[in-house]
């Protein structure tokens, strides 16, 4: 009874948190901590300059996204403020830290003030600020963003898992260095461990599989980095897509057979987010989802306690929808991105980035930092494969009458109007007429 009431407590704070902006939808990814409504955001304080300013002080401008210090967590707020004024006294402190917690996506937050700014104000815009990679490509192309190349320390860059560097990545230059990682996972109660997460394996589980399947533009993340792994090829810059039937029919029969199994139900169908099936997950009416990282870092500090996998695969490869929290910098003088540029050095230092993944209940992007986390609380090599060999939000280059093409087919079987084959046939009759 007790534990029940605990989680409808939990369940109560969580859709308080999600009220007003999905952030787990299929078209909205960004995570965001549990964080109560009612509580007043706790923002870190600015760091404070000596009586006297030298006449070399430097003034470093970091803008820093409110999801990033979640206002029920004030240990949040004091780690940012220790490795901030950490940094300044590094560099003798001639450095002083102009920190400002604002907004991301509203009016007024720091990619709307970016893009207003850049042209009629520069001098309002900071020197170093966190965006998500949904922002960085319409970032780099309206010149918001400065390459980071010949920057960031060769060591921070080479401990960097490769999904993560390549989520920070344009048109093969480095322009967004990932800082806190969110990856969708398979989240499951069972007394035992599986280890097999194949598709056939999956299916002889007879466990249903609930997941956020709609998608309003584009095509389902999971079902096209399924398409991937069962050797299917990434979209080309261009958005342009050559087709693998192979893959495609082989993770379509996989949905066949979930459905005339019965292991997908018919509301998943409906779900684009999360949290639209999450309230049935905590209280345990659901025991397999997807679900991301972060999620299951809010429901492990409850006290819920799961196993995670990589979402299924045709041959087990682990895998899973990957974003994150990326630094750049948005100034175009020099000896100020070098000054950026050595504060996100500092920031990416492992045992810092691993303080502050735990605080906001996130994944650091660098290996050793994410392989020193407590193994006693989550499972570290899990994890480590699902990240290595997570995908960056491929999907969303594709042209659009391909994706809803794929769309289409994919809810089509997991509904059952269409066997495997049809769809399968009906996606490439239309891709070749297009």
């Amino acid at each position: 009874m007790l534990l029940r009431i605990s989680k409808i407590i939990l369940l109560i704070v969580l859709l308080a948190a999600c009220s007003g902006q999905d952030t787990t939808s299929e078209d909205a990814s960004t995570p965001t901590a549990i964080t109560p409504t009612s509580t007043p955001i706790i923002q870190p304080s600015a760091i404070p300059t000596t009586e006297s300013t030298p006449s070399n002080m430097q003034n470093l401008v970091v803008w820093w996204p409110d999801a990033l210090s979640p206002s029920d967590r004030s240990e949040v707020a004091d780690l940012i403020n220790e490795q901030i004024r950490e940094f300044s006294v590094s560099e003798n402190d001639l450095v002083n830290v102009d920190f400002r917690l604002k907004r991301y996506s509203d009016v007024g937050g720091i990619i709307s003030t970016l893009r207003a700014a850049s042209g009629v104000a520069p001098g309002a815009i900071p020197d170093v600020t966190l965006i998500r990679r949904e922002d960085l490509i319409s970032a780099v192309q309206s010149g918001l963003v400065y390459p980071l190349e010949g920057l960031i320390s060769f060591g921070v860059i080479s401990d960097m898992y490769d999904p993560a560097l390549e989520l920070g990545q344009f048109n093969g230059q480095l322009y967004g260095l990932p800082y806190m990682l969110d990856v969708q996972i398979t989240a499951y109660r069972a007394e035992e461990t599986r280890t097999d997460w194949t598709f056939d394996a999956v299916l002889g589980y007879d466990v249903p599989l609930v997941f956020p399947a709609r998608r309003v533009n584009g095509v389902n993340r999971q079902f096209f980095i399924q398409y991937l792994a069962a050797g299917g090829t990434p979209p080309t810059a261009d958005g342009t897509l050559m087709m693998n039937q192979t893959a495609l029919s082989k993770v379509l029969e996989f949905y066949e057979n979930a459905y005339e199994l019965g292991i997908i139900p018919e509301e998943v169908a409906n779900y684009s987010s999360i949290s639209d099936y999450l309230p049935a997950f905590i209280l345990e009416e659901i025991n397999m989802a997807t679900i991301t990282t972060t999620t299951y870092f809010d429901l492990q500090a409850s006290g819920d306690l799961l196993q995670i996998a990589s979402i299924p695969t045709l041959d087990g490869d682990s895998t899973g929808a990957l974003n994150g929290w990326m630094w750049v910098i948005t100034t175009p003088n020099v000896e100020q991105q070098e000054l950026a540029a050595s504060f996100i050095n500092w920031m990416m230092d492992i045992q810092r980035q691993r303080d502050f993944g735990g605080g906001v209940h996130m994944l650091p992007s660098q290996r050793t930092a994410l392989q020193g986390l407590d193994d006693d609380m989550v499972d570290i090599s899990s994890l480590d494969m699902i990240v290595s060999g997570s995908v960056p939000p491929l999907s969303d280059l594709l042209n659009g009458s391909v994706a809803r093409t794929l769309q289409n087919a994919f809810i089509s079987v997991i509904t059952g109007e269409s066997t495997a084959d049809e769809a399968t046939e009906a996606v490439m009759d239309q891709l070749s007429t297009n």
